[in-house]
């Protein structure tokens, strides 16, 4: 029996399948076939459209769909539309990786280079079910108020999953490799972004642990001179504003940033490769974990140097970020002045790293050369790191600045004054400053917490990435860090109303309006670190005690 998909409606939820690049959506009443790549805007994807005699219902079962007797099969790099009353159109100037083979009652697209399946058509439908049949088996247990939501989250990381050629490093004499990685989502971001796969990994490992390594082992595999780039795609790297796309750009100037004044800088995600690594190794045997630490401990521990060689422009001893992409916060109004900018976010990104680096030397001990004393380098580093954390409270508004190279003159409440929770252990003052913040309906409460600007900004825009929404990936780092520094009680009412604000968006959003709970226009469906992060937050409120 073909696992059921009832969120799919090809509109607000496309239909997709694991290992493929092949995304099938309705666009102006016709159903379309698209081939995603890596900076190529959807529109300029299509491969076939289809125009079907339809009543409008559709059912996805597995790796297929019913369109009325039209059958839309999806496995790996091939697609069937089967069955009469359609007729396919290929797009030829949509998709040029594309063929199109048609035939009476059934056509076949391939991507350019894919080997065509001799499978006969039912044999073909019932391996594409089967692919999402052994993927939707691995969905790891919640509670069971959270089932249905879960399932689609667990679809949502396998339909995301593909391969990317990712470069080879010097023992491959730079022959491209290829990498299974879970892209943040085919509709738009088809390659493995730095601190996306982060979170994919937490919310891979319960149900898919091989999977949550590759992303890590993809992400620390491009580290370059201590450097983990932006992005992995397809046979490069996105490392410095040297290649940012035209449309990025022009996306950044529209929202007010001035990252450009700054010339040519390189372009990074957090430092938040070591605590994702820690939570991931965190359910292997003992050997393994130790195996993989001392992998990775060299590739981190340059990662961190980096960001206090390369990332403290100043030579201060305090890393900034010197463009938004490197705080993962593109268009946040803190990054609309001048540039480096100093956050409280990166600076308990860097403290948390240098603990969990520390923790692994003393784990590691003689294994890796150096290792402990390294590891006491980190503890002293991470200590520096705090007091120049605390340096940025500001007492009369009782938070936590980002500061840019303008001077003086107070940025926008945000998101990163919260994250400063992160680094743990934070004074009682400090934490009774970010508490009012975050219980404040008027500042980053309210309907839906937690809002990204203070409601009360001037700035706040509710529906437009960084300006306003909800996201995922910040209130979970949020709640980290009020249990981090002793508050679990509220960490837990944080959670269940993350886990509550999916559900009420109708899927893994890419992000929600703080009023409503619901999806802007511009956020992305299917996107893969919301879905993750549910996971990762309903496996654990399964495994609570009781209240």
């Amino acid at each position: 029996m073909p696992t059921a998909l009832p969120f799919v409606d090809l509109e607000r939820v496309p239909f997709t399948a694991p290992g493929s690049r092949f995304v099938v959506r309705r666009s102006r009443g016709r159903i379309e076939i698209l081939h995603v790549r890596y900076e190529v805007p959807i529109d300029q994807c299509v491969a076939a459209r289809i125009d079907c005699v339809t009543d409008g219902r559709i059912r996805a079962l597995g790796g297929h769909l019913e369109v009325d007797a039209v059958r839309i099969a999806i496995l790996g790099e091939e697609v069937r539309v089967l069955g009469p009353g359609c007729r396919v159109e290929s797009a030829d100037d949509g998709a040029p990786d594309v063929r199109v083979a048609a035939a009476p009652a059934r056509t076949v697209l391939s991507g350019a280079g894919a080997r065509r399946s001799e499978l006969g058509d039912s044999e073909f439908v019932e391996a594409a079910d089967s692919v999402v049949g052994r993927w939707m088996d691995r969905l790891p247990a919640v509670a069971g108020g959270r089932t249905e939501m879960a399932r689609q989250c667990w679809w949502v990381l396998g339909a995301n999953t593909l391969e990317i050629a990712v470069p080879g490093g010097a023992a491959e004499q730079g022959a491209p490799r290829r990498r299974t990685v879970v892209v943040p989502s085919k509709m738009g971001y088809v390659a493995l972004w730095q601190w996306d796969a982060y979170f994919i990994a937490i919310g891979l490992r319960s149900g898919a642990p091989e999977l949550a390594l590759e992303q890590l082992e993809t992400a620390f595999g491009a580290c370059e001179d201590g450097q983990l780039p932006d992005v992995v795609h397809d046979g490069g790297v996105l490392a410095s504003s040297r290649d940012l796309p035209p449309a990025d750009r022009e996306r950044l100037e529209a929202s007010g940033s001035r990252s450009g004044d700054h010339g040519v800088v390189p372009l990074t995600k957090p430092p938040l490769g070591a605590w994702a690594a820690d939570r991931v190794l965190e359910a292997l045997p003992a050997d393994r974990r130790r195996r993989l630490m001392a992998r990775w401990f060299p590739v981190l521990t340059a990662n961190q140097d980096w960001w206090f060689r390369v990332g403290d422009s100043d030579g201060d001893g305090v890393p900034e970020y010197a463009h938004p992409y490197s705080s993962g916060l593109d268009d946040s109004p803190i990054f609309d002045g001048a540039f480096p900018v100093v956050t409280p976010d990166l600076l308990a990104y860097l403290v948390v790293q240098d603990e969990v680096l520390a923790r692994w030397a003393d784990d590691l001990g003689d294994a890796v050369p150096g290792a402990r004393r390294i590891g006491e380098s980190c503890r002293a580093r991470s200590a520096s790191t705090r007091r120049a954390l605390d340096g940025l409270w500001d007492p009369r508004r009782q938070m936590f600045e980002a500061r840019d190279a303008g001077g003086p003159g107070a940025l926008p409440r945000t998101i990163v004054s919260l994250l400063a929770c992160f680094a743990g252990g934070l004074p009682d003052d400090r934490m009774r400053g970010l508490i009012a913040d975050i219980e404040d309906e008027h500042r980053f409460a309210g309907a839906w917490p937690l809002a990204t600007v203070s409601r009360d900004e001037r700035d706040f825009e509710p529906q437009t990435m960084w300006r306003g929404p909800v996201w995922i990936n910040t209130n979970y780092l949020v709640a980290e860090g009020l249990e981090r520094c002793g508050h679990p009680q509220r960490a837990r009412r944080l959670r269940r109303a993350t886990l509550d604000l999916v559900e009420r968006a109708g899927g893994p959003v890419e992000y929600m309006d703080p009023r409503t709970g619901n999806r802007p226009p511009a956020a992305a469906a299917n996107f893969s670190w919301s879905a993750a992060l549910y996971l990762d937050l309903a496996v654990r409120e399964a495994a609570e005690p009781p209240r």
